[in-house]
């Protein structure tokens, strides 16, 4: 059992995968308001929200597999706010990628 002072260790990439989540839901809309603004700005907004999208999936599939991995053997349970943070995290994930697709928008069609 893991006491107060100890931290699971499926956490801390459970927390990377619920802050990089966040910040990709929030810099995908600013890199869509900020089409008419400065030459670039939004397309590095795009790129910086993608990127932390990306590295917020592998951290959500990393603490996915420590949990397993806890799950099989090791005497520690994992803890409910692990479970918590990387159940956010993928639909924080999923909305963001549902809203602001990589690619196929429609936007060429017609």
């Amino acid at each position: 059992m893991v006491t107060a002072e100890q931290q699971h260790a499926a956490l801390v990439p459970a927390r990377i995968a619920a802050v990089g989540a966040a910040l990709a839901a929030v810099l995908l809309p600013l890199a869509s308001l900020a089409m008419g603004g400065p030459d670039g700005a939004a397309e590095l907004l795009w790129l910086a929200g993608w990127t932390t999208a990306t590295w917020a999936a592998v951290a959500a599939v990393g603490t996915v597999v420590m949990l397993a991995r806890s799950r099989r053997g090791q005497p520690h349970a994992p803890t409910g706010a692990s479970v918590a943070l990387v159940g956010a995290a993928v639909a924080l994930l999923a909305v963001t990628s549902w809203l602001h697709p990589f690619a196929g928008s429609g936007g060429g069609v017609g």
